[in-house]
């Protein structure tokens, strides 16, 4: 009643499920007291300045006879407004131009930090789908360039990266006021192997994040699985966010010794509390043992 009222978000909490409603503590210049109860809600837009500088860049076709990871022919850069961590995605297909090979791929930041290595079996004229994902830790303030690069296991056998696309995403905002946090975890290329038949933990591929608020995050994962003996099998793989399932468990089938494919894994949780929270990875075999390796995790608090 008369006047301008200036109202200052200091904080907020949750104050129903549906998306955009917040319960917030609200401030009044004004000589007139404002009328605002405590079961009322407020929606929160968020300003352009809070968005994130997410790149994308896509690859058509790309061929190499290389062993020595050359680039696949395409990057995607991004701005951090302050020292801080970009995440990365990338998903592909890729296929052999003649004999069988073992294809090799990575993600490579500004020239030098480099993600774990996957890799998958390709036989003759063989075809099949990839990703790569990565959070790339304390970099400067700044322009920062990702590639996709690939190989093949022998000079004499092209491997052929095709429909790739990749994402870079700064996890601090474009204003330097918001920061995403994440966890990751990694595994080498053995010590993790199973040959149970039903869903148990990666060894070592796990992470924990912080929840700063009530919120839901986000879990990616990818591996290269190995039928580590002759036995033909299939293997299952699944994401637990706090030991419950999320999204749904993907399979695929491996033909016997050396056969070796590429696992792609992503699932969102549901709302969560504040605090901290554990993602992993889980595996299972059909028959004989199956060996995963080169393996990335990463939870990212929304």
């Amino acid at each position: 009643t008369g006047g301008d009222i200036n109202i200052t978000l200091d904080a907020w909490v949750a104050a129903t499920a549906a998306p955009g409603n917040y319960l917030n503590t609200v401030f009044a210049t004004s000589t007139e007291s404002p009328r605002i109860k405590d079961s009322d809600t407020i929606t929160v837009s968020a300003a352009n300045g809070n968005c994130f500088d997410v790149a994308h860049t896509a690859l058509t076709s790309a061929q190499t006879t290389s062993t020595s990871l050359p680039s696949a022919g395409r990057s995607a850069s991004a701005d951090l407004p302050a020292p801080g961590s970009i995440a990365v995605f990338c998903s592909f297909a890729s296929e052999t131009v003649a004999g069988s090979a073992t294809g090799y791929w990575d993600l490579q930041m500004d020239g030098s930090y480099s993600s774990q290595t996957v890799s998958r079996y390709l036989a003759p004229s063989g075809r099949g789908l990839g990703s790569c994902i990565n959070v790339f830790p304390s970099l400067g303030a700044g322009t920062h360039t990702v590639r996709l690069r690939h190989a093949t296991s022998s000079s004499g056998n092209a491997v052929r990266t095709r429909q790739a696309d990749l994402v870079v995403l700064p996890l601090t905002s474009e204003d330097g006021q918001v920061v995403l946090n994440y966890g990751k975890g990694t595994i080498g290329t053995s010590g993790a192997s199973t040959t149970s038949n039903s869903l148990t933990n990666v060894t070592g591929l796990n992470t924990s994040v912080t929840n700063d608020v009530r919120g839901k995050i986000f879990v990616a994962a990818t591996m290269s699985g190995e039928s580590a003996d002759a036995l033909a099998k299939t293997g299952t793989w699944d994401l637990v966010m706090d030991g419950v399932p999320i999204g749904v468990p993907v399979r695929r089938y491996l033909s016997g010794t050396n056969d070796q494919g590429l696992v792609t894994l992503v699932g969102l949780s549901g709302v969560l509390s504040a605090g901290s929270h554990s993602a992993a990875v889980r595996h299972a075999t059909s028959a004989g043992t199956l060996e995963p390796s080169n393996g990335t995790i990463l939870a990212i608090s929304l």
